[in-house]
């Protein structure tokens, strides 16, 4: 379904205008500029990780939860959630971390990027770590694994929409999406392009997807 078939959806069952649920939709589906086919859905379209990522884009919206799961339902016709997704993907073939990245280290992380930012004081550094690793809430049992999910060319982007553009943090320029991009490729040594991740769907899983 398109975002705006979702938003009339959306409208004839919470009422109000379907222009009303429009951006909620078009955010869900925001990863098909990165994929063009339906394999794009593996990143946001789970009821728990990419509920927890359309709460923070839109964090004024009490039916965000009910959108995410109707949208997530309408297109694959249950509620998966991210560890569904990745226990459908070949992991073998999911990008693999730098071994010098592991034990994934978060204090090591934000110490490094702090540091690499030349900024006084870790808070943003912080924010911009906790959403790259959001989907390890969601899908631990994967462990690295579950960081690919953001950690590819989505990922800085995403991160610039949620955190937003460069400010300034005690006259040094602090780039939320830049940090990230230096995180991910401290992880893999380069920046996975989200299509390595989707990619990795098994072949019956992505004829399932997409009817």
């Amino acid at each position: 379904m398109r975002p705006y078939q979702h938003a009339i959806s959306s409208a004839r069952a919470l009422g109000g205008r379907w222009q009303d649920y429009l951006a909620v939709h078009e955010f869900l589906d925001s990863t098909k500029a990165a994929c063009a086919d339906m394999r794009h859905r593996m990143i946001l379209h789970s009821v728990d990780f990419g509920t927890a990522i359309a709460r923070t884009a839109f964090p004024d919206r009490d039916d965000v939860d009910q959108l995410v799961r109707q949208h997530v339902v309408e297109d694959l016709g249950e509620s998966r959630t991210l560890s569904d997704w990745l226990r459908y993907c070949r992991r073998p073939h999911l990008p693999r971390f730098y071994p010098e990245a592991l034990p994934i280290d978060n204090e090591r992380i934000i110490a490094d990027e702090t540091s690499r930012s030349g900024i006084s004081h870790d808070a943003p550094v912080r924010q911009v770590c906790a959403l790259l690793l959001m989907p390890l809430t969601f899908a631990s049992d994967f462990g690295a694994d579950a960081l690919c999910v953001l950690g590819n060319s989505f990922g800085p982007g995403l991160v610039r929409r949620l955190i937003g553009p460069p400010i300034d943090v005690d006259g040094k320029v602090f780039d939320p999406a830049l940090s990230a991009e230096r995180i991910i490729f401290g992880w893999y040594r380069a920046v996975p392009p989200m299509v390595a991740v989707v990619h990795t769907l098994r072949s019956r899983q992505q004829l399932e997807v997409e009817q």
